[in-house]
């Protein structure tokens, strides 16, 4: 049986004040990063020395509605939005996890994948230690806690030197926050403050939403550790190449991050101007695929010289269809999430950017859309490469079979989504717009080649 494969959103708050309560911050930070999970959400809070932990299925606030209701207090709490790709619905697998352990009870959340998990699923299981989930962060949590006799930080240091894979996590005690990102830096974290409260978010967005400074962002292989006495930085691992996932640049993070220190709408905007480049073409209008293609559509239509406009709404109150857990959801909540605007489509050759393709069930349903809005041409503009190899570090994309691209050449893509054009942007532009070499970024999904062994 695999593993659960999470792509989620972290934030904890950390007062330095004991009276202060920061679980209004937790749940606008959590807010803030719903974007990265819409299937369940949880806290973990400390109160009167031990953890407590409210969770639930559903969007931050219909899976918190415990906690609004009984509006507990504390100066240390640790939240987690999630979405599974495995499709299992289950509050079991609902982070944080608390274990009783012989440093304490310790929460933990975590983002990413393991591509060693099985074989420290079978270490631990072989000791004799009972897993309840099927979840990586219950494994790091259990590696932890075996090394019973170390103190926190060199259990730490010790579970993660067996963990191969794409990390960020936090680690609550009763006395102070732990956060660690994999060697590479696949998965982002970051830290800010607000006076006598430190955060820790996946993505620095949330500490605007908050009112707090942006501090910096957690480096690869370093351990940050949050208590009364301030913040304490150190590597524990190794560092090795950079790999920051490149889909966190192209569809993950909100717009309004900073992610390696580079602005994310910036980055897009960059990658629409390079597939104008490529790619140039003439049309009557520029439009996005709301929302994700927004910035890289005011890209390439600054490139081109070509007006930009708003040709389909969306539904606000559907949720992203990618990141639903089955694929009968997604094609439902298609149905739901877009409406064509006629007078602004009429006898158009309209180019379309998105910024991906991955199934192709969001592009083929688009296309008919503008083409039922009375557009007379439509030109996909993708502002990625294809697709086309399996995701092992966390994207909900780990069945070859799924990827529309792993099958199809780019005529029969566009045939499949009935496009009268489609262009893809090259991998050598996508490194050109974010300013990366290929070694200094994870791009396995376009590329087939993977920063590490897989081991899955």
């Amino acid at each position: 049986m695999a593993e659960i494969t999470e792509e989620c959103g972290i934030f904890a708050a950390f007062s330095l004040n004991a009276d202060e309560d920061v679980v209004p911050f937790v749940y606008n930070g959590l807010f803030s990063l719903q974007h990265r999970g819409q299937e369940a959400a949880g806290v973990a809070l400390l109160s009167n020395g031990s953890i407590e932990v409210y969770k639930g299925l559903g969007l931050v606030n219909q899976a918190l509605r415990e906690i609004e209701g009984k509006s507990p207090t504390s100066n240390m709490v640790l939240g987690h939005v999630r979405c599974s790709s495995s499709g299992e619905r289950s509050v079991v697998n609902v982070q944080p996890f608390v274990g009783h352990t012989a440093h304490g009870d310790i929460a933990i959340a975590n983002n990413g994948n393991l591509v060693n998990s099985r074989n420290l699923r079978e270490d631990l299981t072989k000791r004799g230690t009972l897993l309840q989930t099927r979840t990586d962060a219950e494994l790091i949590l259990a590696s932890i806690a075996k090394n019973s006799r170390l103190d926190m930080q060199s259990a730490i240091s010790q579970a993660v030197s067996q963990t191969v894979g794409a990390y960020s996590f936090v680690l609550m005690d009763s006395n102070s926050f732990y956060a660690l990102r994999d060697p590479q830096g696949m998965k982002p974290l970051c830290v800010g403050r607000l006076a006598d409260i430190y955060m820790i978010s996946s993505e620095s967005c949330a500490f605007e939403n908050c009112g707090a400074e942006f501090l910096f962002e957690i480096d690869p292989g370093e351990l940050v550790i949050i208590n009364q006495e301030g913040i304490q930085r150190q590597n524990v691992l190794s560092i090795e190449d950079p790999a920051l996932c490149v889909f966190e640049y192209i569809y993950l993070a909100r717009p309004d991050s900073i992610l390696a220190g580079k602005s994310v709408h910036q980055i897009r905007r960059a990658l629409g101007r390079e597939l104008g480049r490529e790619k140039p073409l003439d049309a009557d209008l520029v439009m996005a695929a709301p929302e994700s293609g927004t910035s890289a559509a005011l890209g390439l239509a600054s490139e081109l010289g070509l007006p930009f406009d708003i040709g389909l709404v969306k539904n606000r109150y559907v949720g992203r269809t990618f990141i639903r857990p089955d694929q009968k959801t997604r094609q439902n909540a298609l149905r739901l999430k877009l409406t064509p605007i006629a007078p602004v489509l009429k006898d158009k050759k309209v180019i379309l950017v998105d910024d991906s393709i991955v199934r192709g069930n969001t592009s083929r349903k688009t296309v008919k859309l503008l083409r039922e809005g009375g557009a007379k041409e439509v030109a996909v503009y993708i502002a990625s490469p294809p697709f086309k190899h399996p995701c092992f570090y966390g994207v909900d994309a780990t069945n070859p079979k799924d990827l529309i691209a792993n099958s199809l050449s780019k005529e029969e893509i566009r045939q499949a989504i009935g496009a009268d054009i489609l262009e893809f942007l090259s991998l050598e532009g996508l490194y050109r717009a974010i300013g990366v070499s290929a070694q200094e970024i994870c791009s396995g999904c376009f590329s087939g080649k993977y920063p590490t062994v897989i081991d899955i």
